[in-house]
C-alpha cells in the first residue's frame, strides 16, 4: 500500500482503489474527555493490588475501579495519581479537592498529575478529580474515590459503644452511691435520735434512781442502827423484815434500770463489800437445800481482807445462779464445794476468784463454748433442766464483765463442772478491812491514842437532802462535832472559817457539786492534805475513778454507818499519824528551819529526781514513778492536785525552766541548751519553748543579753 500526503490529507492506496484521511477525522472535543485515577503512593511506594501494607490489603482491584479506599490510622499520608490519557494536548492541568477537608478546587501546575495529602485526620473524605479544559473550565463529570480513614482502637465505633456502657455503669453506680450515702446518713439520723431518746430516757431512770437510793439509805440506816439496839426485843422480827424489804427495793429499782438498758447493761450500784463474806450469806442460803437433797457441801475461804467495790444485789444473783445450777445438775450423794481463795496479785491489784465446783453430769466438750450464749440450753441436760430458760448463764458473764472481771468453766461429762469468777480491786490502804470488832472497839481506841486534841474531831459534812445529815449527825454527833453544808460553795466558806479534821461530801448538789469543791480543796496548799470521803448515790465505774482523784474514799448510797464510821476512824487517824511523822522530822532538825508544808516536800522530791536526769531524753512518767518513794497513783494524783497538770506536762515543765535559767547565763549556745534538758529535736525544743515562754529561744536569749 501506498500513501501520499497534501498538506492535511493522506492519499492511501488499496487494491480496491485509494482512502482520502483527512487530520479533521482525528480531532477530539475535551469535551468528551475522562479523567482516571491511575496509582496510589505511600511512603514512596507504589501500592499494587493485592499487596499487604502492614496487617491490611489496602486495593484488592486496580484502583480506577475501585469505589472506597480504607486506610488504617497510620497510613494516612498518601499520593493519588490520575491521567486524561489524552496525549495531543500540549497543557495538562488538573482540578482535585478532597470533600471534607477542604470543599475548594486545587489547580495543578501544567503536567502535575497527582495529589499528596499528609497525615489525614481520621474520617470519612470524596476526593474528586477532573481535567480543565481549553476554556478554563473544569470537566464536569470528574473521577471520585470515597476515601476513609480508620481511627485508633480506642476511638473506634466499638470502643465508643464500651465507653457509653461503661458511663452507664459509673452513672448508675453514682446514683446508687448517693442514695445508699443520703439512706445511711437518714438511717444515722434516726439512729442518733433513738441513741438521744434512749439516753434521755436512760438519764432519767439514774436519777430517778438516786432519788430513791436517799431515802432509802436513811431507812436502812436507821433500821439497821434499831436492830442493834433491839436486838433481843419483841420488834426484832418486825425491824428485820423492814431491812428485808427496803432491801428488795433496791433490788426492785435495779430491776427497772435493768429492764430499760438491755443491751446498755444495767444499772450499775457498786458498795463496799467483803467477797468472803458476800459469797459466804449465799452459800447459807442455799445449804439447807443441798442438804435436804442430800448433797454433800463444803465452804473455805482464803484471809481476803481487801474491799471489792461490787454491786451486791447482782453479784448474789450470779452466785445464785452458779450455786442453783450446781444443786440442780448433782444427784444425791454427790458434793459441792465452794470456795473464795487469792487468785493472783500484781503490784495494785488483788485478784479473787470464787470456784463452785460440783460432781454432777457435767457438760459436753461441744456444748462448752456455747453455755454462756443467750437462750442455749444443753441437749444433754435439757431433760433435767426442762424449765430452763437458757439465760442464766449469760446474766452470769453479763455481769461479771460488768464489774471487770472473767468467768470460766472446766467440765468432764459424767464427773462434774466447775465455774470460776475472777474478780478484782485495788491493793490500796483506804481499801483494807478492819475486823468487825476492831470497828466498833479498838478503831475508836486507836483513835483516842493519837487523838491529842481536847475538842472532839470537826467533820464538814456538805449533803443537799437534809434527812441525810440529820440522821448522820443524830448518829455520829456523840464522837464527832459536825458542821454542815447544803452544796459546795457553803462547804469551802465553812471549810476558812473552821478547825476542819475531815470533809464528807456527796456530789450531785445545787450551786457546786462535791467534786468541784474537792478539786478546790486539793489545790489550796493549807488544806491539799485533809481527808475527804465522797458519800454519793452517783455510782458508776467513770464516776468512782474521778472521784479517787480528789477523794480518799468512796461510799455508795445506800450505806452501812457502821462502815462510815470505820473510814472516818481509819481516816483521822492516818492523818493524825501524818501529822506527828512531820512535826517529830521538824524537831529533829538540828537547825531552825522554816516549816515546809507537805505539798512542797512533795514537789521538791518530785524536782529533784527529774533535774537529776534532766539531760536524759528517755527520762519519762514511768521511770519517775520507779524512782520516787511514792506509788504512781500518788504522783499522778499529787501533780495534777498542785500543778494543774498532768506527769508527762510537769516533766516537760521542769526542762522548760531550766533551759530558760541556761538561756539567761548566755554561756551556751541553743543547741547546747536542747541537748542538756534532754530535747533532741530542735523544731521540738523551739515550739514547747514558744508555748511556754512566748518566744524562741533565740530570741529569749538575745533579750537576756541585752
Amino acid at each position: 500500500m501506498s500513501c501520499l500526503i497534501d498538506g492535511e490529507k493522506v492519499y492511501a492506496g488499496t487494491t480496491d482503489g485509494y482512502h482520502v484521511i483527512s487530520s479533521e477525522d482525528f480531532s477530539q472535543s475535551n469535551e468528551t474527555l475522562r479523567t482516571r485515577i491511575t496509582g496510589l503512593n505511600i511512603s514512596n511506594h507504589r501500592i499494587s493490588v493485592g499487596e499487604r501494607v502492614g496487617n491490611d490489603v489496602l486495593l484488592t482491584r486496580n484502583i480506577d475501579i475501585t469505589d472506597r479506599l480504607v486506610l488504617p490510622h497510620n497510613r494516612n499520608s498518601f499520593t493519588l495519581e490520575f491521567s486524561d490519557f489524552d496525549f495531543s494536548l500540549t497543557e495538562h492541568r488538573y482540578a482535585y479537592r478532597l470533600k471534607g477537608l477542604n470543599d475548594d478546587w486545587q489547580i495543578t501546575e501544567n503536567g502535575s498529575n497527582h495529589a499528596t495529602f499528609i497525615n489525614l485526620p481520621t474520617g470519612s473524605y470524596l476526593f474528586e478529580v477532573g481535567s480543565i479544559l481549553s476554556d478554563g473550565r473544569i470537566q464536569e463529570d470528574p473521577a471520585t474515590l470515597q476515601i476513609e480513614v480508620r481511627p485508633q482502637w480506642y476511638a473506634g465505633p466499638i470502643a465508643w459503644v464500651v465507653y457509653a456502657l461503661l458511663f452507664v455503669v459509673l452513672l448508675a453506680a453514682t446514683v446508687s452511691a448517693v442514695r445508699a450515702r443520703r439512706q445511711l446518713a437518714l438511717e444515722q439520723a434516726e439512729r442518733d435520735k433513738a441513741l438521744k431518746m434512749v439516753k434521755m430516757k436512760s438519764d432519767f431512770l439514774a436519777n430517778l434512781a438516786h432519788e430513791f437510793k436517799t431515802p432509802l439509805s436513811i431507812i436502812l440506816g436507821h433500821v439497821g442502827k434499831l436492830i442493834s439496839v433491839e436486838a433481843n426485843s419483841l420488834y426484832c422480827q418486825e425491824l428485820v423484815s423492814m431491812q428485808r424489804n427496803a432491801e428488795k427495793m433496791h433490788r426492785l429499782i435495779d430491776k427497772m434500770v435493768t429492764d430499760n438498758e438491755t443491751d446498755n447493761g444495767a444499772l450499775f450500784i457498786p458498795s463496799a463489800t467483803s467477797i468472803v463474806e458476800l459469797t459466804r450469806k449465799v452459800y447459807d442460803e442455799f445449804a439447807p437445800a443441798m442438804a435436804e437433797k442430800g448433797i454433800n457441801t463444803r465452804f473455805y475461804c482464803d484471809n481476803i481482807r481487801y474491799i471489792f467495790m461490787l454491786d451486791r444485789v447482782k453479784i448474789e444473783s450470779v452466785l445464785s445462779n452458779l450455786l442453783s445450777n450446781a444443786m440442780k445438775f448433782t444427784p444425791a450423794g454427790g458434793s459441792i464445794l465452794v470456795s473464795v481463795t487469792v487468785g493472783r496479785e500484781t503490784g495494785d491489784l488483788i485478784y479473787a476468784d470464787i470456784t463452785v465446783e460440783d460432781t454432777g453430769v457435767g457438760i459436753r466438750p461441744e456444748e462448752l463454748p456455747h453455755i454462756f450464749n443467750q437462750y442455749y440450753r444443753a441437749a444433754s441436760n435439757q431433760d433435767r433442766n426442762s424449765h430452763g430458760s437458757g439465760i442464766g448463764l449469760y446474766l452470769v458473764k453479763s455481769i461479771v464483765e460488768m464489774h471487770k472481771g472473767t468467768v470460766s468453766v472446766d467440765s468432764t461429762p459424767g464427773k462434774g463442772s466447775r465455774f470460776t469468777v475472777r474478780l478484782s480491786t485495788m491493793k490500796a490502804d483506804s481499801f483494807i478491812m478492819q475486823d468487825e470488832d476492831r470497828d466498833e472497839n479498838v478503831s475508836l481506841y486507836s483513835l483516842s491514842k493519837v487523838w491529842n486534841h481536847e475538842r472532839k474531831p470537826i467533820i464538814l459534812l456538805v449533803e443537799d437532802n437534809r434527812d441525810i445529815r440529820d440522821f448522820i449527825t443524830a448518829s455520829l454527833g456523840d464522837d464527832y462535832t459536825f458542821v454542815c453544808a447544803e452544796n459546795g460553795k457553803q462547804g469551802l466558806e465553812l471549810l476558812a472559817g473552821n478547825k476542819i479534821d475531815l470533809v464528807i461530801t456527796d456530789i450531785m448538789m445545787p450551786v457546786m457539786d462535791g467534786l468541784q469543791m474537792s478539786r478546790r480543796i486539793r489545790r489550796s496548799m493549807a488544806t491539799a492534805f485533809l481527808p475527804i470521803i465522797i458519800l454519793t448515790g452517783k455510782n458508776g465505774p467513770n464516776v468512782e475513778l474521778e472521784s479517787y482523784e480528789f477523794a480518799d474514799a468512796f461510799i455508795s448510797k445506800p450505806f452501812s454507818l457502821k462502815y462510815l464510821n470505820s473510814r472516818i476512824i481509819q481516816l483521822l487517824i492516818k492523818h493524825e499519824q501524818y501529822l506527828e511523822k512531820i512535826r517529830q522530822e521538824q524537831m529533829m532538825t538540828a537547825q531552825v528551819e522554816e516549816i515546809r508544808n507537805p505539798d512542797e516536800v512533795f514537789l521538791r522530791e518530785i524536782t529533784d529526781l527529774i533535774n537529776a536526769h534532766i539531760d536524759d531524753p528517755d527520762f519519762s512518767a514511768a521511770r519517775l514513778c520507779e524512782l520516787s518513794r511514792y506509788s504512781s497513783k500518788q504522783i499522778y494524783r499529787k501533780i495534777k492536785q498542785l500543778n494543774g497538770m498532768g506527769a508527762v506536762e510537769f516533766i516537760r515543765e521542769v526542762r522548760l525552766r531550766k533551759a530558760a535559767l541556761y538561756l539567761k547565763q548566755n554561756k551556751l549556745t541553743v543547741t547546747e541548751v536542747m541537748y542538756m534538758v534532754g530535747f533532741t529535736t530542735p523544731s521540738y525544743f523551739s515550739k514547747c519553748f514558744k508555748a511556754r515562754f512566748g518566744v524562741t529561744p533565740s530570741e529569749y536569749a538575745a533579750s537576756e543579753e541585752k
